[in-house]
């Protein structure tokens, strides 16, 4: 009984890490696929870095296997794909609806209370009958108190089957229905399209020209790109090919300072720049240099509903000046949509806690046409909904994406001159694009640093060459990507 006993489970006391029998398992129910659908050994099979060990020995006859990127290069169409659950963000977009997803054990460890162990301690269990009941049958049986199911140390992975594969086999489980026999059609990566960016600028510090996670961005009518930089609680503004111009801010709640300011807008006739500071809850205006000018607003809980005093705010997050001049605010925590003339007098209020036309929850990103028809990303809903300049509400499309309700996923939205809609979808590391109905036109992105990749990102904005700038949080810079069509 003090032999090696127990294959593929972490009780026995000569092995640390172990991989676990799941990975035994999904090689059994691949060696089936394979055999029962294209042949011996001939199926498609796709694995990350984080399963590559064991499963590069496990597919060594499998000459269709292949080892994915990190992130993949784009929508992937293997049979199988399996990925690590640490990696399955930066994997997923590329696999839209079309893949059945299990979650298996990859490698566990040993419960490692015995890293905690003393002479003292480990007399006074010897003592204790109790205890020496379970060092016993630890020793004797490898039977330890807590279930294996409840064992936390455990790396994870998922197994993806493609559906029109699944589908083929009665006994694959109740993910699959009887009738489905084809792929189902999945436009987020049919439309997918990998891009290359013109211009990366910026990377991460405190300095001049350097972020921390920015969030929202905006253009004067210069070229210059104005940037919400979040976590050094200022706003920088950047040349058009990426030099730095000027910052201001800085932590704090007197005139000037900003509290994590999530969003900023550039009214280029009036030359005025207003900034969401997002947890002084309030609005703060400035010149184009930077210079203060007013602010309005304060901390207020509408409790969810769509009116309240036009000065309470819940940290705001987005921010559009329209072709009036006026200023719209999503007003995120009180779950409403606001409209200031530039002096800060409440022009109009609309939404409230729901999910009916006009309703809304945690709306962050909001953009003006040059219709002056209003679209809001309602990131809850998982919808952008679009309004008349009066906030009629004239349509809405639901987001294949915006999972989450963390903090970071807070996505932004822009247009083009001709009504196009570009959508962030932060936590899917991509860019959406639609027509100005909702129809997706364009994907692109996935989860990286290098040139066509981006991390968390989240404001957006158009040039007149429709050129997309985009602040890539996450990997704290600016990225500029070639007019996409």
């Amino acid at each position: 009984m003090v032999t090696f006993k127990h294959g593929d489970l972490p009780v026995e006391m000569m092995v640390y890490a172990q991989g676990a029998p799941d990975c035994s398992l999904v090689m059994r129910e691949i060696d089936d696929l394979s055999r029962r659908l294209v042949g011996d050994k001939e199926l498609k099979v796709a694995y990350d870095e984080a399963v590559s060990w064991p499963f590069v020995w496990y597919l060594r006859d499998y000459k269709n296997s292949q080892f994915l990127g990190k992130p993949p290069g784009g929508p992937l169409d293997d049979e199988v794909v399996l990925v690590g659950t640490s990696n399955e963000a930066g994997v997923k977009p590329h696999l839209g609806n079309r893949y059945v997803r299990r979650e298996y054990r990859l490698v566990w460890w040993p419960d490692q209370e015995y890293m905690s162990l003393t002479p003292k301690k480990l007399w006074d269990q010897l003592r204790d009958p109790v205890e020496r009941k379970k060092i016993w049958d630890i020793l004797f049986y490898r039977k330890w108190e807590n279930p294996l199911t409840q064992w936390p140390h455990v790396n994870r992975f998922a197994m993806y089957v493609r559906r029109d594969v699944a589908s083929k086999l009665w006994d694959f489980g109740p993910e699959i229905a009887v009738t489905e026999l084809e792929l189902p059609e999945d436009k987020y990566v049919d439309k997918y399209t990998r891009v290359n960016s013109l211009l990366i600028m910026s990377g991460l510090g405190s300095g001049a020209g350097q972020l921390n996670r920015p969030k929202g961005i905006d253009l004067d009518e210069s070229g210059n790109v104005y940037v919400a930089d979040s976590n050094n609680h200022r706003i920088a503004v950047f040349s058009s090919d990426g030099k730095s111009i000027r910052q201001w801010g800085g932590q704090g709640s007197l005139q000037g300072q900003f509290q994590e300011p999530w969003d900023v807008a550039v009214d280029s006739v009036a030359e005025l720049v207003y900034v969401a500071d997002t947890w002084n809850h309030r609005i703060q205006k400035f010149d184009l240099e930077g210079r203060f000018l007013a602010a309005w607003g304060a901390f207020g809980d509408t409790g969810g509903g769509a009116t309240g005093p036009g000065q309470t705010l819940y940290g705001p997050r987005g921010l559009a000046v329209d072709g009036d001049g006026n200023l719209w605010v999503t007003d995120t925590g009180n779950k409403r949509v606001l409209k200031f003339d530039p002096d800060g007098v409440l022009l109009g209020q609309w939404g409230g806690a729901g999910d009916a036309p006009g309703q809304f929850l945690e709306p962050v990103g909001i953009a003006i046409d040059v219709q002056g028809n209003v679209y809001v990303a309602d990131v809850w809903n998982h919808r952008v909904q679009k309004f008349s300049s009066d906030f009629t509400p004239i349509a809405q499309w639901p987001i294949v994406g915006w999972e989450s309700a963390s903090v970071v996923n807070k996505p932004y939205l822009a247009t083009d001159l001709v009504g196009n809609v570009y959508v962030t979808d932060p936590e899917s590391y991509r860019i959406l694009k639609f027509d100005g109905k909702g129809e997706l036109l364009r994907v692109w992105g996935q989860y990286g640093s290098d040139a066509s990749s981006l991390n968390l990102p989240t404001g957006i904005v158009l040039n007149a060459a429709g050129e997309v700038y985009v602040a890539d949080s996450e990997n704290s810079r600016l990225v500029v990507f070639p007019r996409v069509d």
